[in-house]
Protein backbone atom coordinates (compact mmCIF):
# COMPACT_ATOMS: atom_id res chain seq x y z
CA UNK A 1 0.00 0.00 0.00
CA UNK A 2 3.01 2.16 0.53
CA UNK A 3 4.08 2.07 -2.79
CA UNK A 4 2.51 4.98 -5.26
CA UNK A 5 3.91 3.82 -8.71
CA UNK A 6 6.00 1.37 -10.54
CA UNK A 7 9.14 1.89 -13.07
CA UNK A 8 10.90 -0.73 -15.15
CA UNK A 9 14.07 -0.31 -16.67
CA UNK A 10 16.31 -3.42 -18.31
CA UNK A 11 19.08 -4.22 -20.76
CA UNK A 12 18.26 -3.12 -24.25
CA UNK A 13 17.51 -6.83 -25.18
CA UNK A 14 15.32 -7.63 -28.19
CA UNK A 15 11.69 -9.47 -28.11
CA UNK A 16 10.08 -10.89 -30.77
CA UNK A 17 6.33 -11.65 -30.03
CA UNK A 18 3.57 -12.99 -32.65
CA UNK A 19 0.15 -11.53 -33.39
CA UNK A 20 -1.67 -12.39 -29.94
CA UNK A 21 1.53 -11.16 -27.68
CA UNK A 22 2.92 -14.91 -26.97
CA UNK A 23 6.98 -15.14 -27.25
CA UNK A 24 8.52 -16.53 -30.26
CA UNK A 25 11.39 -18.39 -30.31
CA UNK A 26 14.57 -17.41 -32.31
CA UNK A 27 17.03 -20.10 -31.23
CA UNK A 28 17.47 -22.62 -34.00
CA UNK A 29 18.73 -25.19 -31.46
CA UNK A 30 15.55 -24.96 -29.09
CA UNK A 31 13.09 -25.38 -32.02
CA UNK A 32 10.61 -26.67 -29.50
CA UNK A 33 10.95 -24.19 -26.89
CA UNK A 34 8.36 -20.96 -26.85
CA UNK A 35 10.61 -19.42 -24.07
CA UNK A 36 13.95 -18.37 -26.32
CA UNK A 37 12.38 -14.75 -27.39
CA UNK A 38 15.02 -12.93 -26.39
CA UNK A 39 18.56 -11.69 -27.98
CA UNK A 40 21.00 -10.00 -25.48
CA UNK A 41 22.51 -6.43 -26.45
CA UNK A 42 25.40 -8.00 -26.04
CA UNK A 43 25.10 -11.07 -28.26
CA UNK A 44 26.73 -10.49 -31.81
CA UNK A 45 25.24 -12.98 -33.38
CA UNK A 46 23.89 -10.25 -36.46
CA UNK A 47 27.83 -9.20 -37.30
CA UNK A 48 27.36 -10.31 -40.63
CA UNK A 49 23.61 -8.47 -40.97
CA UNK A 50 25.06 -5.33 -39.65
CA UNK A 51 27.68 -4.73 -42.08
CA UNK A 52 25.89 -5.45 -44.93
CA UNK A 53 23.02 -3.44 -43.87
CA UNK A 54 25.14 -0.67 -43.38
CA UNK A 55 27.20 -1.02 -46.42
CA UNK A 56 24.07 -0.93 -48.60
CA UNK A 57 22.37 2.37 -47.03
CA UNK A 58 25.86 4.05 -47.92
CA UNK A 59 25.70 2.96 -51.07
CA UNK A 60 22.29 3.65 -51.75
CA UNK A 61 22.45 7.63 -51.71
CA UNK A 62 24.37 9.38 -49.07
CA UNK A 63 25.81 9.02 -45.33
CA UNK A 64 22.37 10.83 -44.25
CA UNK A 65 20.36 8.32 -45.78
CA UNK A 66 21.49 6.11 -42.07
CA UNK A 67 18.78 8.75 -40.62
CA UNK A 68 20.37 10.81 -36.95
CA UNK A 69 21.68 7.99 -35.71
CA UNK A 70 24.77 6.52 -37.86
CA UNK A 71 25.59 3.17 -35.70
CA UNK A 72 22.05 2.19 -35.58
CA UNK A 73 23.00 -0.74 -37.81
CA UNK A 74 25.58 -1.91 -35.28
CA UNK A 75 25.58 -5.82 -34.17
CA UNK A 76 24.65 -5.08 -30.44
CA UNK A 77 21.21 -2.76 -31.83
CA UNK A 78 18.07 -4.47 -32.80
CA UNK A 79 17.68 -4.14 -36.29
CA UNK A 80 20.45 -5.95 -37.37
CA UNK A 81 19.25 -8.92 -34.75
CA UNK A 82 15.66 -8.62 -36.81
CA UNK A 83 17.43 -9.27 -40.55
CA UNK A 84 19.36 -11.55 -38.43
CA UNK A 85 16.21 -13.28 -37.53
CA UNK A 86 14.50 -12.85 -41.17
CA UNK A 87 17.81 -14.56 -42.66
CA UNK A 88 17.84 -17.80 -39.95
CA UNK A 89 14.67 -18.02 -38.81
CA UNK A 90 11.84 -17.19 -41.77
CA UNK A 91 9.24 -18.57 -39.93
CA UNK A 92 9.81 -16.71 -36.79
CA UNK A 93 10.38 -13.68 -38.75
CA UNK A 94 7.34 -13.58 -40.30
CA UNK A 95 5.23 -14.43 -37.04
CA UNK A 96 7.14 -11.35 -35.59
CA UNK A 97 4.32 -8.67 -35.30
CA UNK A 98 5.63 -6.97 -32.01
CA UNK A 99 9.79 -6.28 -31.88
CA UNK A 100 9.99 -4.35 -28.72
CA UNK A 101 13.22 -3.24 -26.11
CA UNK A 102 12.69 -5.39 -22.81
CA UNK A 103 12.26 -2.28 -20.48
CA UNK A 104 8.88 -2.42 -23.07
CA UNK A 105 7.75 -5.50 -22.55
CA UNK A 106 8.27 -5.24 -18.43
CA UNK A 107 5.72 -2.23 -19.00
CA UNK A 108 3.44 -3.92 -21.69
CA UNK A 109 3.23 -7.51 -19.92
CA UNK A 110 2.31 -5.26 -15.96
CA UNK A 111 -0.22 -3.84 -17.51
CA UNK A 112 -1.93 -6.08 -20.17
CA UNK A 113 -1.00 -4.25 -23.21
CA UNK A 114 1.17 -7.08 -24.79
CA UNK A 115 -0.68 -6.93 -28.00
CA UNK A 116 -0.84 -2.95 -28.19
CA UNK A 117 2.09 -1.49 -30.21
CA UNK A 118 3.05 1.38 -27.75
CA UNK A 119 6.98 2.12 -27.47
CA UNK A 120 8.49 4.32 -24.86
CA UNK A 121 10.15 7.17 -26.45
CA UNK A 122 13.59 6.40 -25.39
CA UNK A 123 13.61 2.51 -26.82
CA UNK A 124 12.38 4.55 -30.14
CA UNK A 125 14.73 7.17 -30.52
CA UNK A 126 17.52 5.17 -28.35
CA UNK A 127 17.70 2.02 -30.30
CA UNK A 128 15.11 2.10 -33.57
CA UNK A 129 16.64 5.38 -35.05
CA UNK A 130 13.54 7.41 -34.53
CA UNK A 131 13.70 10.82 -34.24
CA UNK A 132 11.85 14.17 -34.11
CA UNK A 133 13.57 17.04 -33.12
CA UNK A 134 10.76 19.33 -32.45
CA UNK A 135 9.77 18.46 -28.88
CA UNK A 136 6.10 19.83 -29.01
CA UNK A 137 5.59 16.46 -31.25
CA UNK A 138 7.19 14.56 -28.99
CA UNK A 139 4.05 13.63 -26.98
CA UNK A 140 2.00 10.77 -25.58
CA UNK A 141 0.02 9.30 -29.14
CA UNK A 142 0.23 8.02 -32.52
CA UNK A 143 3.98 8.37 -33.73
CA UNK A 144 4.56 10.54 -36.35
CA UNK A 145 5.57 8.69 -39.52
CA UNK A 146 7.87 12.02 -40.30
CA UNK A 147 10.37 10.52 -37.67
CA UNK A 148 11.01 7.04 -39.36
CA UNK A 149 13.82 7.19 -41.58
CA UNK A 150 12.28 5.19 -44.60
CA UNK A 151 15.01 5.34 -47.06
CA UNK A 152 17.75 3.95 -44.10
CA UNK A 153 14.96 1.05 -43.37
CA UNK A 154 14.48 -0.05 -47.17
CA UNK A 155 18.37 0.17 -48.11
CA UNK A 156 18.72 -1.63 -44.94
CA UNK A 157 16.04 -4.14 -46.59
CA UNK A 158 13.51 -3.74 -43.99
CA UNK A 159 10.81 -2.45 -47.02
CA UNK A 160 7.93 -4.63 -45.11
CA UNK A 161 8.45 -2.27 -42.29
CA UNK A 162 8.23 0.76 -44.29
CA UNK A 163 5.48 -0.71 -46.23
CA UNK A 164 3.68 -1.44 -42.56
CA UNK A 165 4.40 1.87 -41.31
CA UNK A 166 6.75 0.55 -38.63
CA UNK A 167 3.82 -0.82 -36.78
CA UNK A 168 5.83 -3.86 -35.32
CA UNK A 169 8.62 -1.54 -34.13
CA UNK A 170 6.15 1.25 -32.47
CA UNK A 171 2.58 3.20 -33.36
CA UNK A 172 2.09 4.61 -29.98
CA UNK A 173 4.74 6.68 -28.40
CA UNK A 174 5.11 7.21 -24.57
CA UNK A 175 6.78 9.82 -22.88
CA UNK A 176 9.28 7.89 -20.08
CA UNK A 177 7.61 8.32 -16.40
CA UNK A 178 3.94 8.87 -18.49
CA UNK A 179 1.50 6.61 -16.70
CA UNK A 180 0.63 3.43 -18.78
CA UNK A 181 -2.99 2.16 -19.46
CA UNK A 182 -4.59 1.25 -15.78
CA UNK A 183 -1.25 0.44 -14.04
CA UNK A 184 -0.53 -3.12 -12.93
CA UNK A 185 -3.33 -6.21 -13.78
CA UNK A 186 -4.59 -8.34 -11.11
CA UNK A 187 -2.17 -10.73 -12.24
CA UNK A 188 0.91 -8.67 -12.08
CA UNK A 189 0.33 -7.22 -8.77
CA UNK A 190 -0.27 -10.69 -7.32
CA UNK A 191 3.48 -11.32 -8.68
CA UNK A 192 4.69 -8.51 -7.49
CA UNK A 193 3.00 -8.20 -4.15
CA UNK A 194 1.26 -4.72 -4.96
CA UNK A 195 -2.07 -3.27 -4.83
CA UNK A 196 -3.93 -4.02 -8.89
CA UNK A 197 -4.20 -0.46 -10.57
CA UNK A 198 -1.18 1.05 -9.24
CA UNK A 199 0.50 3.03 -11.56
CA UNK A 200 3.05 1.99 -14.02
CA UNK A 201 5.45 4.76 -15.56
CA UNK A 202 6.51 4.24 -19.13
CA UNK A 203 10.02 2.65 -18.94
CA UNK A 204 13.60 3.53 -19.65
CA UNK A 205 16.47 1.42 -20.80
CA UNK A 206 18.70 0.78 -17.72
CA UNK A 207 21.59 2.71 -18.44
CA UNK A 208 19.55 5.77 -19.25
CA UNK A 209 17.47 5.04 -15.69
CA UNK A 210 20.85 5.18 -14.47
CA UNK A 211 21.84 8.62 -16.03
CA UNK A 212 18.18 10.46 -15.24
CA UNK A 213 19.42 8.97 -11.14
CA UNK A 214 22.98 11.02 -11.77
CA UNK A 215 22.81 14.31 -14.19
CA UNK A 216 20.14 16.43 -11.66
CA UNK A 217 23.29 15.76 -9.16
CA UNK A 218 24.92 18.87 -7.21
CA UNK A 219 28.12 18.74 -5.89
CA UNK A 220 29.82 21.56 -4.04
CA UNK A 221 32.61 23.40 -5.98
CA UNK A 222 31.84 21.14 -9.08
CA UNK A 223 28.25 21.29 -9.51
CA UNK A 224 26.29 24.22 -7.94
CA UNK A 225 23.50 24.57 -10.00
CA UNK A 226 20.68 22.46 -9.40
CA UNK A 227 18.45 20.93 -12.68
CA UNK A 228 15.40 22.57 -13.47
CA UNK A 229 12.55 20.86 -13.82
CA UNK A 230 12.07 21.21 -17.28
CA UNK A 231 15.96 19.85 -17.66
CA UNK A 232 16.99 23.12 -19.44
CA UNK A 233 20.59 22.82 -17.01
CA UNK A 234 21.14 19.37 -18.34
CA UNK A 235 23.59 21.15 -20.43
CA UNK A 236 27.54 20.61 -19.93
CA UNK A 237 27.21 17.11 -18.05
CA UNK A 238 27.96 13.72 -19.16
CA UNK A 239 26.94 10.46 -16.96
CA UNK A 240 28.94 7.25 -17.31
CA UNK A 241 27.24 4.45 -16.35
CA UNK A 242 29.55 1.53 -15.82
CA UNK A 243 28.88 -2.39 -15.64
CA UNK A 244 29.59 -5.40 -17.94
CA UNK A 245 29.96 -2.37 -20.79
CA UNK A 246 29.91 1.07 -19.85
CA UNK A 247 27.50 3.74 -21.60
CA UNK A 248 28.37 7.26 -22.19
CA UNK A 249 25.44 9.53 -22.30
CA UNK A 250 26.35 13.39 -22.98
CA UNK A 251 23.67 15.90 -22.85
CA UNK A 252 22.55 18.00 -25.48
CA UNK A 253 20.25 20.69 -25.93
CA UNK A 254 18.15 19.03 -28.77
CA UNK A 255 17.29 16.28 -31.14
CA UNK A 256 18.41 14.30 -32.62
CA UNK A 257 19.28 11.57 -30.20
CA UNK A 258 18.42 9.43 -27.48
CA UNK A 259 14.89 11.24 -25.69
CA UNK A 260 14.13 10.86 -21.99
CA UNK A 261 12.40 13.73 -20.49
CA UNK A 262 11.34 17.26 -21.99
CA UNK A 263 13.65 19.12 -23.22
CA UNK A 264 16.22 16.22 -21.81
CA UNK A 265 18.32 15.06 -25.50
CA UNK A 266 21.62 12.47 -25.06
CA UNK A 267 24.22 11.65 -27.45
CA UNK A 268 24.48 7.80 -26.27
CA UNK A 269 28.08 5.84 -27.15
CA UNK A 270 30.39 3.54 -24.63
CA UNK A 271 32.26 0.66 -24.54
CA UNK A 272 30.91 -2.83 -25.26
CA UNK A 273 33.02 -4.29 -22.77
CA UNK A 274 34.38 -2.94 -19.32
CA UNK A 275 33.45 -5.00 -16.46
CA UNK A 276 33.64 -7.85 -18.43
CA UNK A 277 36.56 -7.31 -19.69
CA UNK A 278 38.66 -6.60 -16.93
CA UNK A 279 37.05 -10.11 -15.10
CA UNK A 280 38.12 -11.77 -18.80
CA UNK A 281 41.88 -10.33 -18.75
CA UNK A 282 42.04 -11.37 -14.89
CA UNK A 283 40.80 -14.96 -15.05
CA UNK A 284 42.66 -15.39 -18.43
CA UNK A 285 46.24 -14.88 -16.88
CA UNK A 286 47.83 -18.14 -14.71
CA UNK A 287 48.20 -15.89 -11.63
CA UNK A 288 44.83 -15.43 -11.57
CA UNK A 289 44.35 -18.42 -9.08
CA UNK A 290 46.78 -16.77 -6.42
CA UNK A 291 44.30 -14.36 -5.65
CA UNK A 292 42.23 -17.26 -3.72
CA UNK A 293 38.73 -16.67 -3.46
CA UNK A 294 36.40 -16.98 -6.77
CA UNK A 295 34.32 -14.09 -5.54
CA UNK A 296 35.00 -11.20 -8.07
CA UNK A 297 34.69 -8.59 -5.56
CA UNK A 298 37.54 -10.14 -3.25
CA UNK A 299 39.54 -10.67 -6.30
CA UNK A 300 39.35 -7.19 -7.38
CA UNK A 301 39.81 -6.06 -3.73
CA UNK A 302 42.64 -8.57 -3.40
CA UNK A 303 44.29 -7.05 -7.14
CA UNK A 304 43.91 -3.45 -5.82
CA UNK A 305 46.05 -3.53 -2.67
CA UNK A 306 48.90 -5.75 -5.03
CA UNK A 307 48.82 -2.30 -7.33
CA UNK A 308 48.78 0.05 -4.39
CA UNK A 309 51.35 -1.81 -2.53
CA UNK A 310 53.98 -2.53 -5.77
CA UNK A 311 52.51 0.94 -7.26
CA UNK A 312 51.94 3.49 -4.04
CA UNK A 313 49.90 6.70 -5.30
CA UNK A 314 51.45 6.91 -8.80
CA UNK A 315 50.12 3.35 -9.50
CA UNK A 316 49.51 3.67 -13.42
CA UNK A 317 53.60 3.98 -13.85
CA UNK A 318 53.25 0.46 -13.37
CA UNK A 319 51.88 0.05 -16.94
CA UNK A 320 54.71 1.71 -18.55
CA UNK A 321 55.55 -1.05 -20.22
CA UNK A 322 52.55 -2.54 -20.72
CA UNK A 323 49.54 -1.25 -23.25
CA UNK A 324 46.31 -2.21 -24.01
CA UNK A 325 43.60 -1.25 -26.63
CA UNK A 326 40.20 -2.77 -25.13
CA UNK A 327 38.05 -2.84 -27.95
CA UNK A 328 37.61 -6.79 -27.74
CA UNK A 329 34.20 -6.28 -28.65
CA UNK A 330 34.15 -3.86 -30.52
CA UNK A 331 34.00 0.11 -30.65
CA UNK A 332 31.08 1.56 -30.29
CA UNK A 333 32.30 5.29 -30.72
CA UNK A 334 33.39 4.52 -34.72
CA UNK A 335 30.08 1.69 -34.84
CA UNK A 336 33.37 -0.48 -36.02
CA UNK A 337 32.03 -4.12 -34.38
CA UNK A 338 35.47 -5.47 -36.30
CA UNK A 339 37.95 -4.16 -33.87
CA UNK A 340 39.40 -6.36 -31.81
CA UNK A 341 41.62 -6.44 -28.41
CA UNK A 342 45.24 -5.86 -28.46
CA UNK A 343 48.24 -5.92 -26.04
CA UNK A 344 51.80 -4.50 -25.92
CA UNK A 345 54.53 -5.48 -24.25
CA UNK A 346 53.99 -8.49 -22.93
CA UNK A 347 56.59 -11.52 -21.10
CA UNK A 348 56.45 -14.80 -20.66
CA UNK A 349 56.12 -13.59 -17.08
CA UNK A 350 53.12 -15.68 -15.64
CA UNK A 351 53.88 -14.06 -11.74
CA UNK A 352 51.30 -12.29 -9.52
CA UNK A 353 53.37 -9.15 -10.91
CA UNK A 354 52.97 -9.78 -14.25
CA UNK A 355 48.97 -9.88 -13.90
CA UNK A 356 48.79 -6.96 -11.54
CA UNK A 357 51.00 -4.59 -14.65
CA UNK A 358 48.64 -5.94 -16.90
CA UNK A 359 45.50 -5.43 -14.71
CA UNK A 360 46.73 -2.11 -14.48
CA UNK A 361 47.02 -1.47 -18.04
CA UNK A 362 43.79 -2.71 -19.15
CA UNK A 363 42.23 0.13 -16.22
CA UNK A 364 43.96 2.94 -18.07
CA UNK A 365 43.28 1.86 -21.38
CA UNK A 366 39.65 1.78 -20.51
CA UNK A 367 39.63 5.49 -19.35
CA UNK A 368 41.55 6.43 -22.40
CA UNK A 369 38.61 4.98 -24.54
CA UNK A 370 36.26 7.27 -22.91
CA UNK A 371 39.10 10.11 -23.66
CA UNK A 372 38.78 8.92 -27.53
CA UNK A 373 35.38 8.96 -27.31
CA UNK A 374 35.08 12.82 -26.14
CA UNK A 375 37.40 13.58 -28.72
CA UNK A 376 35.56 12.19 -31.74
CA UNK A 377 32.41 13.15 -30.62
CA UNK A 378 33.96 16.91 -30.60
CA UNK A 379 35.22 16.71 -33.67
CA UNK A 380 31.82 16.51 -35.07
CA UNK A 381 29.89 18.75 -32.42
CA UNK A 382 32.27 20.72 -30.26
CA UNK A 383 28.87 21.64 -28.54
CA UNK A 384 28.55 18.27 -26.88
CA UNK A 385 31.55 18.23 -25.23
CA UNK A 386 30.97 18.11 -21.37
CA UNK A 387 32.62 20.28 -18.49
CA UNK A 388 31.87 17.13 -15.73
CA UNK A 389 31.25 13.69 -15.87
CA UNK A 390 29.04 12.05 -13.55
CA UNK A 391 30.11 8.28 -12.72
CA UNK A 392 27.52 5.34 -11.42
CA UNK A 393 27.26 1.68 -11.83
CA UNK A 394 29.06 -1.53 -10.44
CA UNK A 395 32.53 -0.77 -11.64
CA UNK A 396 32.35 2.87 -10.50
CA UNK A 397 31.30 2.37 -7.17
CA UNK A 398 33.72 -0.88 -6.48
CA UNK A 399 36.75 0.06 -8.11
CA UNK A 400 38.02 3.25 -7.26
CA UNK A 401 41.66 2.89 -9.58
CA UNK A 402 38.93 2.58 -12.04
CA UNK A 403 37.99 6.24 -10.94
CA UNK A 404 41.09 7.96 -10.32
CA UNK A 405 42.15 6.76 -13.99
CA UNK A 406 39.27 8.64 -15.53
CA UNK A 407 39.81 11.58 -13.51
CA UNK A 408 43.65 11.59 -14.84
CA UNK A 409 42.84 10.96 -18.12
CA UNK A 410 39.99 13.34 -18.82
CA UNK A 411 41.08 16.73 -17.87
CA UNK A 412 37.42 17.52 -16.29
CA UNK A 413 35.58 17.13 -12.96
CA UNK A 414 34.96 13.33 -12.58
CA UNK A 415 32.30 12.68 -10.17
CA UNK A 416 31.41 9.61 -8.20
CA UNK A 417 27.53 9.03 -7.81
CA UNK A 418 26.97 8.03 -4.27
CA UNK A 419 23.71 6.32 -4.89
CA UNK A 420 25.03 2.65 -5.54
CA UNK A 421 21.74 1.61 -7.45
CA UNK A 422 21.60 4.24 -9.81
CA UNK A 423 19.60 2.47 -12.54
CA UNK A 424 16.84 1.58 -9.75
CA UNK A 425 16.88 5.17 -8.56
CA UNK A 426 16.05 6.26 -12.06
CA UNK A 427 13.24 3.55 -12.52
CA UNK A 428 11.99 5.36 -8.95
CA UNK A 429 11.84 8.59 -10.82
CA UNK A 430 10.01 7.19 -13.45
CA UNK A 431 7.06 5.51 -11.21
CA UNK A 432 7.51 8.65 -8.90
CA UNK A 433 5.84 10.41 -11.83
CA UNK A 434 3.82 8.16 -13.12
CA UNK A 435 1.87 8.52 -9.66
CA UNK A 436 0.35 11.14 -7.77
CA UNK A 437 3.49 12.46 -6.75
CA UNK A 438 3.18 16.25 -8.33
CA UNK A 439 5.43 16.81 -11.06
CA UNK A 440 6.69 15.24 -14.20
CA UNK A 441 9.74 12.79 -14.36
CA UNK A 442 12.08 16.53 -15.02
CA UNK A 443 10.89 17.14 -11.54
CA UNK A 444 11.26 13.93 -10.13
CA UNK A 445 15.00 14.08 -11.56
CA UNK A 446 15.49 17.71 -9.53
CA UNK A 447 13.82 16.19 -6.47
CA UNK A 448 15.33 12.58 -5.64
CA UNK A 449 18.83 12.78 -7.75
CA UNK A 450 21.71 11.26 -6.02
CA UNK A 451 24.30 13.39 -4.49
CA UNK A 452 28.01 12.71 -5.45
CA UNK A 453 31.69 13.48 -4.90
CA UNK A 454 34.60 14.65 -6.67
CA UNK A 455 37.16 12.23 -7.46
CA UNK A 456 40.85 13.03 -6.88
CA UNK A 457 43.19 11.85 -9.64
CA UNK A 458 46.73 9.96 -8.75
CA UNK A 459 48.53 13.35 -10.79
CA UNK A 460 49.75 10.62 -13.37
CA UNK A 461 48.25 13.09 -16.07
CA UNK A 462 51.38 13.59 -18.46
CA UNK A 463 51.90 9.71 -18.17
CA UNK A 464 48.43 9.25 -19.30
CA UNK A 465 49.29 11.77 -22.41
CA UNK A 466 51.47 9.73 -23.03
CA UNK A 467 49.57 6.31 -23.17
CA UNK A 468 46.85 7.92 -25.09
CA UNK A 469 49.29 8.65 -28.08
CA UNK A 470 49.80 5.00 -27.71
CA UNK A 471 46.52 3.77 -27.54
CA UNK A 472 45.78 5.92 -31.33
CA UNK A 473 48.29 4.51 -32.45
CA UNK A 474 47.33 0.88 -31.78
CA UNK A 475 43.88 2.15 -33.24
CA UNK A 476 45.34 2.71 -36.58
CA UNK A 477 47.82 0.13 -36.45
CA UNK A 478 44.93 -2.12 -35.95
CA UNK A 479 42.94 -0.47 -38.87
CA UNK A 480 46.54 -0.92 -40.99
CA UNK A 481 46.40 -5.03 -40.35
CA UNK A 482 43.10 -5.13 -41.51
CA UNK A 483 43.88 -3.11 -44.88
CA UNK A 484 47.31 -5.17 -45.13
CA UNK A 485 44.89 -8.21 -45.05
CA UNK A 486 42.31 -7.47 -47.20
CA UNK A 487 44.66 -6.41 -49.94
CA UNK A 488 47.45 -8.06 -52.19
CA UNK A 489 51.19 -8.22 -51.10
CA UNK A 490 52.34 -5.49 -53.27
CA UNK A 491 49.46 -2.91 -52.61
CA UNK A 492 50.98 0.18 -50.39
CA UNK A 493 48.37 0.74 -47.74
CA UNK A 494 48.18 3.28 -45.08
CA UNK A 495 46.24 3.09 -41.47
CA UNK A 496 43.14 4.99 -41.57
CA UNK A 497 40.39 5.46 -38.75
CA UNK A 498 36.81 5.85 -40.21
Amino acid sequence: ECVRGVGFASTCSTLFLNEDGEPLCISPAAAECHSHDVIMWKDHRATDQARQAALACRRSNEQSTLGPDPFWLTAERPIPKLLWLREKQRQASSLAQHVMDLSDWLVAKSTGGLTCHARSLCALTAKFNYSHTDDTQLKAGPVPASGWPEEAYAAAGLDEDVRGGFKRLGSFAQLPGTAVRTGLTGEAATHLGLLASTPVGASLIDAHAGAIAVLGACVPGVIEKPLRADCGLFMGRAALICGTSTCLMVTKQDGPGCFIAPHGWLYETGQSATGDLLHHVVRSHPACSQLGSPDSRDMFDQLNEHVRRLGGDKWPLLASELHVLPEFRGNRALGDDSLRGMMCGLTLDTSLESLVRLYVATICSLALGIKFIFEHMSSSDPSILPGVLIACGGVAQKNDLYMQAHADVLGIPVVLASEPQAVALGAAMLGAAASDVPGDLGAQMQRMASKGCLVRGTGCADFMARKYLVYQRMLLDQKHYQQCMLSSASEDTEPRVT
